[in-house]
């Protein structure tokens, strides 16, 4: 299937270091956000199982290519593709919004979370899973997958400065 659907979860433009408690009082937020994410990608994969049934094989990236493609497809046809192109279009907005606040989405499956935080002389990434209460977990580096995760405890907090 030729579906042009990707969902970017580009770095926060913003280079300021977080401190433990800043990324904390963001968790309510990033909770309602997540909830949000998974139930659109929830409704998204109904719409490309639709899709797949009805024979399309190719998701219009853009108004032009949808409106090339109305003369071809029945009605009901085109209102999933435009319902598609919509879902997917929010949940990027959404991850955009995350961006905008500090946060970078690693993981957006997973609901993957990290913040620039300032240890000792070098710079690493209190990390945050979708479900936590809390940050309890760092990385190494900006895009290091819930594998790569550590625990807090493996850090002298006292000697970070946030």
């Amino acid at each position: 299937m030729n579906i042009d659907t990707k969902i970017t979860a580009k770095p926060s433009t913003k280079d300021q270091f977080y401190s433990l408690d800043e990324a904390n009082m963001m968790i309510p937020d990033l909770d309602l956000a997540f909830i949000r994410i998974k139930q659109m990608q929830l409704q998204v994969q109904t719409l490309f199982k639709t899709v797949k049934k009805r024979g399309i094989d190719f998701v219009p990236n853009d108004d032009k290519q949808l409106f090339l493609l109305q003369s071809t497809l029945d009605d009901e046809s085109i209102d999933v593709l435009s319902s598609l192109k919509l879902l997917l279009a929010n949940i990027q907005e959404e991850i955009n919004t995350l961006s905008s606040k500090g946060c970078s989405v690693s993981s957006i499956e997973q609901g993957m979370v990290n913040w620039r935080f300032k240890y000792s002389n070098r710079v690493i990434f209190l990390s945050w899973l979708h479900g936590e209460k809390q940050v309890s977990h760092w990385c190494p580096n900006r895009d290091d997958g819930p594998s790569r995760r550590r625990p807090l405890s493996e850090l002298t907090l006292d000697e970070s400065a946030s």
